[in-house]
């Protein structure tokens, strides 16, 4: 029974990280979208289709970091 619970929060938590993960990304896209080259955003966000597609944690946090920089770049980040 433990285990099952166990389970459950480790679920719960992977789903949490993930949501808040693909909030960030959205957010900095939408930002980047305020400033920055349009073309280049919608390639931002076909690349993220593409990532979120994969359902892979790793690889969209690799991306979420990139967009964090990019978004530093043109200053777009917003404070949480």
């Amino acid at each position: 029974m433990s285990s099952v619970r166990e389970e459950i929060y480790d679920a719960q938590a992977s789903f949490n990280f993930k949501a808040g993960l693909i909030n960030d990304i959205l957010t900095n896209i939408q930002n980047l979208y305020n400033v920055a080259n349009k073309q280049e955003v919608v390639s931002i966000q076909e690349e993220f289709f593409k990532i979120y597609a994969l359902d892979d944690l790793k690889a969209l946090s690799k991306f979420s970091r990139e967009l964090d920089l990019l978004s530093e770049t043109y200053r777009a980040q917003s404070l949480h």
